[in-house]
């Protein structure tokens, strides 16, 4: 709950500009479709690549409602590399992006999504509660529940890669949907457990994989396990991060991922960078925020990108 309040209060104190413009960090991979674009499955799995990029947490939610096309079309557009989604499987199998267990939040109606079926869900309207002004866009796909499937051709669509955040269903109904849409290069899986991440693994020896990590010690069980390219280190409510795991990932050639939600968010949407400046100087390569637009900003104005 703490977290989820924070969450919603970064979204209701975005005030600031975002900062000018520098030289691209070295080592980068090349861009991909105009300037500050990179291909981000390229720098993901080359060692070498030392790129700072950006994931879109549910999307760039203060301009459309999280979780839908449209706020993922418009983070994109403001800098993200990465898509970060929450996937939920109805009671027919369907797999669609929805946050909550419940539909209860984000739309206009009621009920546990495991509980109802995709035609139920479709029927549903999406809402905005963060940010009643993202209520006003006119487009379709900003008041639908997505599916997978739908994300996956987006990101194919635009180039960026997808955290498929894993909530529910099984590893058979995920890797169906990810393979069907040839999405196994198209993005990551990430639970928390490395161990709910072992049978993927051992169906798909080419989908990167994703576990959370608090040491470095977590860090070389992780890569034992699932010869991870990626890991999530931890980060505290007050947005320090484990930076024992970030640096032992980069000793070891692989990225280092972390989310900005909650303290660093709102402090940069009001013109304070101190926590984001802690987590860039971390190491990280992966930073997810709920302000793309201020996060991408941000790097631009430190030197890590360049101007999109």
């Amino acid at each position: 709950m703490a977290r989820e309040w924070l969450l919603g209060l970064v979204v209701t104190l975005l005030g600031c500009a975002d900062g000018g413009s520098s030289a691209a960090d070295a080592g980068h991979a090349p861009d991909a479709a105009g300037p500050g674009r990179i291909n981000v499955r390229a720098c993901l799995v080359d060692p070498g690549c030392q790129t700072r990029m950006i994931s879109a947490h549910r999307g760039l939610r203060t301009r459309a409602p999280e979780n839908t096309l449209a706020a993922y079309r418009d983070a994109v557009e403001a800098g993200a590399d990465v898509l970060e989604t929450d996937i939920r499987a109805t009671a027919d199998g369907e797999l669609v992006l929805m946050h909550d267990d419940t539909v209860d939040r984000t739309t206009d109606g009621t009920g546990e999504v495991a509980s109802m079926t995709w035609a139920q869900i479709q029927a549903l309207t999406v809402h905005n509660h963060d940010d009643p002004s993202a209520e006003q866009d006119p487009r379709p796909e900003a008041h639908k529940v997505p599916r997978l499937r739908d994300l996956i051709a987006l990101c194919r669509e635009l180039g960026c890669q997808v955290d498929y955040d894993w909530k529910t269903g099984t590893a058979e109904q995920l890797l169906g949907v990810i393979r069907a849409e040839n999405g196994v290069e198209l993005g990551f899986v990430h639970k928390r457990d490395a161990q709910s991440l072992v049978p993927l693994r051992q169906m798909e020896p080419g989908l990167l994989l994703m576990p959370n990590v608090a040491t470095a010690a977590d860090v070389d069980a992780a890569i034992a396990l699932l010869d991870v390219k990626i890991v999530e280190a931890e980060v505290d409510l007050g947005g320090t991060v484990a930076t024992e795991a970030v640096s032992r990932a980069r000793e070891l050639g692989i990225k280092a991922y972390a989310d900005a939600l909650g303290l660093p968010d709102v402090g940069l949407a009001n013109g304070d960078d101190t926590l984001w400046y802690a987590l860039v100087q971390s190491g990280l390569h992966i930073i997810a925020s709920d302000v793309t637009d201020r996060a991408y900003g941000y790097l631009v104005q430190q030197g890590y990108r360049s101007p999109r």
